[in-house]
């Protein structure tokens, strides 16, 4: 598998970052690929930037809906990152210890409109560009991995993050009154049916992780 430098370097330039050196090569079917580190590592800093994010609106969020979404982005976070730290200490894949500098920058910017009703607005954009490039990771990482475990990983992920996205924009369009670009006019419910399964996509994640962990742990006892 041919790995490039400039991704390599993915996890620390963070998340958008990393997107943008990536798209082209993803979108024309290039060579350059994610590592598997590099992914674990750059959705590691996601979920813990998604996690001080959601903590932050439900203190400052303006609307019932912003200050739900943030609830649930939380919980589904925490289960998601369980599974990736368990399996990055399955794969001997040392993970960052907090959000990118980019990351703590952007969630500052919207810390600083906390007491302004331009809060609710700046916090569900920035959600939604963080879950679109999320999922935009997970896809390049499922079509260029040869990991079967990482692969089965992101898969798992997946529909918790689609979801989220959905709920973000069905925010977007109750507290600001319009479809964001990109939705293509068509915003679901972000609590309907479809939404509530998130909780499972999170808690599958982190049973994948749970369940290498393990099976790494009777295998090298058995050594």
């Amino acid at each position: 598998m041919i790995r490039t430098r400039a991704l390599a370097s993915c996890a620390t330039a963070g998340l958008l970052t990393c997107l943008t050196l990536t798209g082209t090569a993803v979108a024309d079917g290039t060579s350059a690929q994610l590592t598997d580190a590099s992914f674990l590592q750059a959705v590691h800093q996601g979920n813990l930037a998604e996690i001080a994010a959601g903590l932050d609106a439900e203190r400052h969020g303006h609307s019932g809906c912003v200050r739900d979404t943030a609830r649930v982005l939380v919980r589904d976070h925490r289960r998601l990152d369980d599974g990736v730290r368990a399996l990055a200490t399955a794969l001997h894949i040392t993970l960052p210890a907090g959000p990118t500098a980019q990351q703590r920058a952007q969630l500052a910017a919207v810390i600083a409109k906390a007491a302004t009703r331009g809060y609710d607005g700046a916090w569900l954009s920035l959600q939604a560009a963080g879950h679109e490039g999320v999922l935009k990771l997970i896809d390049a990482e499922t079509t260029t991995s040869h990991n079967a475990k990482v692969i089965a990983a992101a898969r798992a992920a997946r529909p918790t993050v689609a979801a989220h996205l959905a709920m973000v924009r069905g925010c977007q369009v109750r507290t600001l009154g319009g479809v964001k670009a990109g939705s293509g006019g068509s915003v679901p419910d972000p609590w309907s049916a479809t939404t509530v399964w998130s909780t499972a996509g999170a808690a599958g994640f982190a049973a994948l992780g749970t369940a290498w962990g393990m099976r790494r742990r009777r295998a090298t006892a058995r050594r």
